[in-house]
Order: structure tokens, then C-alpha cells, then sequence
């Protein structure tokens, strides 16, 4: 009788082992959810998706991990400049400082401008109204022109990019 308690205690811990096993490896994320973009800063996934739906939206299939684009934040030790991309490695740069301290419109704004550049492969526009508004996301960082990206002009601007 000893005997065959001890047995079905076993057995017993043993079915309990392996169902806990079971259910941690069935709502166990994959790496894609953990981290979707290899290489790229934690913070900026939400606008490397955004770039990903927008291009969707408007036909343009964009798959940034397959095409290795990369992203960090970091300081950047230059006057007046906020994002840049290094087209060699295809990698996004954004300075953390002005990240820290900007609005949701300006990060995607950013985000959006160099990946136009590392992925898009798009030049800079100098396309403004008369009045001195700028009419692209690729606009230069001189102050050539006055951003005016907001809800009114996102879906615009946005179309600009992929078209």
C-alpha cells in the first residue's frame, strides 16, 4: 500500500509538471511579439508599425524586418539635427534628447521622414505652399519651410510618401 502511494504521488507531481510545461509553452509569445523589429529601439516600434499600416493603406506592402532596417536612439552632437539615416546600413537614428521631449506627431514625423529616406530610398522635397508651409514629410532639416503636420495634414502628407 506504501508502495502505490508513493507512485501515484509521482505520478501525480509528474502530470502536474508537464501541464504547467504545456500551458507555458502554449501562451509563451513568440519572438515577433516580444520584439517584432530586430535591431530596432523598443520605443520606435509603434512608429515603425505605423510606417508599415500607412504604406499598407495606401498599397505599398513595407516590411521593414525583412528589409533589415534598423533604428536607435542616441545622442546626436549636431545643431538642429534630430533623425538621421545612414543609408549604408540602412539604420534610423533619432536623438534621444529631442525623443524625450517631443509630442507623438513630431516622433512619427521624424520616424517617417528617415524611413522615407532608408527605406523609400526618397531625397529630400523643398515643395512648400507660397505662404511657407511645407507640403512633404521629406522636406529638408534647414527650416526651409513651416511644418504644419497635425490631423488635418497627416493623411496628405502621408499620401505624399508612398505615391
Amino acid at each position: 500500500m506504501i508502495f502505490k502511494n508513493i507512485f501515484l504521488s509521482q505520478s501525480a507531481e509528474l502530470a502536474f509538471i508537464i501541464g504547467l510545461s504545456i500551458l507555458f509553452y502554449t501562451c509563451k509569445k513568440s519572438p515577433e511579439e516580444i520584439y517584432p523589429y530586430p535591431n530596432v529601439d523598443e520605443q520606435l516600434h509603434e512608429y515603425f508599425k505605423k510606417f508599415e499600416e500607412e504604406g499598407k493603406k495606401r498599397g505599398v506592402n513595407v516590411d521593414l524586418i525583412k528589409s533589415e532596417v534598423h533604428g536607435s536612439l542616441t545622442k546626436i552632437n549636431a545643431n538642429s539635427i534630430v533623425g538621421i539615416c545612414n543609408k549604408n546600413t540602412t539604420r534610423v537614428i533619432i536623438d534621444k534628447d529631442f525623443w524625450a521631449r517631443s509630442s507623438n506627431s513630431s516622433k512619427e514625423l521624424i520616424i517617417f521622414h528617415e524611413l522615407g529616406h532608408c527605406y523609400l530610398k526618397l531625397p529630400h522635397s523643398s515643395n512648400a505652399t507660397h505662404d511657407g508651409v511645407c507640403l512633404s514629410i521629406m522636406r529638408p532639416g534647414n527650416g526651409g519651410c513651416l511644418d504644419y503636420y497635425n490631423s488635418k495634414t497627416r493623411d496628405k502628407m502621408i499620401d505624399e510618401l508612398f505615391f
